[in-house]
């Protein structure tokens, strides 16, 4: 569900009857209170959460860029055992390579049940992506009727725009706090129609009798603003982006029939953590890289003694990001007790320290009064850095490989043309990686294997581009 608040989940206790079928969907399954997402915009996180890779490592912070299309996710994974995979996006840039079935995609819920029907007898992982409480906020009458504000005061400009326009930037507009109960209850109408919207397809497993052999995810890709900080929107619709707690947190509920499994989870999990889960359920072993953890212990009623941190990124403006702002980021790492965000952007760097179990809305920012737990986790944020760059090098540099051993066939074969997008696969790869901040490449440890790939390809390439010359 995207641009979905975790604290909107009538079950964790939101005051207003907002998900009647979520809530009976977390009364049969297990619910985590504390799920955060690895970013503040939809593709990083969907990828991040189909791949269990942190956004650092898939790299997949701005449209245009795609997967090597060789490295094992864990969606060709469960396709080689056997499953459809069929998703939402299958052939954008981001989502091109994550292992769905390429010329088939589930965007209607007509096309949804289509599929089940089709696979029906068969194992499958389908993911459908509901975006009714994404901007503009423009719920049904019907809807918009259970909630109405307590009083209207919202400028028609205002309105207007929210019910509009997908992308509001931040500075084109400005809301107050007595704008706030008019949003929320526009918002929380959304939140309503989009649960009913899942009520019919829990309804339509119902009805195909597949609920009681189909395991239901159901999650969200980032959080969003409204007004907790300032302005409505998350990264990509405000180009100003966040990360505090109404971006990061999501609702995370998981249903496995006949399990037994039920009840709340209280510790912090993260969206990296997903597939993971499901391949422990489902008795699969990971064959390629994921750098979650299965959550399965936890589901069964364990306490985790040692609490992961859970670290988020995002680049400044989500999917509209210009190419001069790409390479800023904004950091988070999170534990049950603490938050730090670190903004770096044009070569600085400030912080935000949110002691989140006195301070949950993040409202005092207490990093010049504790420079001790900023610094520790500071290092912990390093620390992950540095982990993800080694993941990454490891990726690219593999991938590389096998994409440079593939082109090299192809020439041999004759095939030039074929070599010659193959070998712009690995110079995409390049631009993927660096364009990261910080990318591996700056590592002399991590960057002489990649560079000797790149260097190797630019050669093939050169011999290829002069066997053309001589043919003509």
């Amino acid at each position: 569900m995207d641009a979905f608040r975790a604290d909107r989940v009538s079950a964790s206790g939101y005051p207003r009857a907002t998900t009647p079928n979520l809530d009976r969907l977390a009364a049969g399954g297990v619910r985590f209170q504390q799920a955060i997402s690895q970013s503040a915009w939809t593709s990083p996180g969907m990828v991040s959460l189909f791949t269990s890779l942190y956004p650092p490592v898939h790299g997949m912070d701005t449209w245009g860029k795609r997967l090597d299309g060789v490295t094992a996710t864990p969606l060709h994974q469960l396709r080689g055992a056997g499953f459809r995979v069929l998703g939402y996006w299958a052939r954008g840039d981001n989502y091109a390579d994550l292992g769905f079935e390429p010329n088939r995609e589930l965007q209607s819920l007509d096309q949804l049940f289509a599929a089940l029907r089709e696979v029906r007898g068969q194992r499958f992982f389908f993911w459908h992506h509901f975006r009714i409480s994404h901007l503009p906020y423009n719920p049904s009458p019907k809807y918009q009727a259970l909630f109405p504000p307590p009083t209207r005061r919202l400028a028609s400009d205002k309105l207007q725009r929210l019910r509009e326009e997908e992308i509001i930037r931040k500075g084109t507009v400005t809301f107050d706090p007595e704008d706030r109960p008019e949003i929320e209850a526009l918002y929380d109408a959304t939140v309503r129609q989009q649960d009913d919207e899942l009520g019919i397809v829990l309804a339509e497993l119902d009805a195909l009798a597949l609920s009681e052999r189909t395991i239901v995810v159901v999650t969200a890709d980032h959080g969003e603003e409204l007004l907790d900080h300032g302005f409505v929107g998350h990264a990509s619709t405000s180009l100003a982006a966040t990360l505090y707690d109404e971006i990061l947190r999501i609702p995370l509920i998981i249903r496995v029939p006949g399990s037994g499994l039920r009840g709340t989870v209280r510790d912090q999990v993260q969206q990296i953590d997903v597939m993971p889960t499901l391949f422990q359920l489902l008795g699969l072993q990971a064959t390629g890289p994921m750098q979650g953890r299965s959550l399965v212990p936890l589901m069964h009623g364990e306490r985790d003694p040692d609490p992961m941190p859970a670290f988020s990124e995002t680049n400044p403006c989500g999917a509209q990001c210009p190419e001069e702002r790409k390479r800023d980021r904004l950091k988070a790492v999170r534990t049950p007790e603490w938050k730090l965000i670190k903004v770096d952007a044009g070569g600085t760097a400030r912080y935000e320290l949110f002691h989140l179990a006195k301070d949950p809305r993040e409202q005092q920012n207490l990093a010049a009064a504790h420079p001790d737990v900023v610094h520790r986790l500071e290092f912990l944020l390093a620390d992950q850095e540095r982990n993800n760059q080694q993941v990454a090098a490891w990726i690219a540099t593999t991938a590389g490989q096998a994409l440079l051993e593939r082109a090299r066939r192809q020439y041999e074969a004759g095939d030039q043309a074929e070599a010659i997008r193959t070998l712009q696969r690995v110079e995409h790869l390049r631009y993927v990686y660096e364009t990261e901040n910080p990318p591996f490449t700056r590592e002399p440890a991590l960057q002489q294997q990649w560079f000797d790939v790149i260097a190797r390809a630019q050669a093939l390439l050169g011999r290829i581009r002069l066997r053309e010359g001589e043919q003509r």
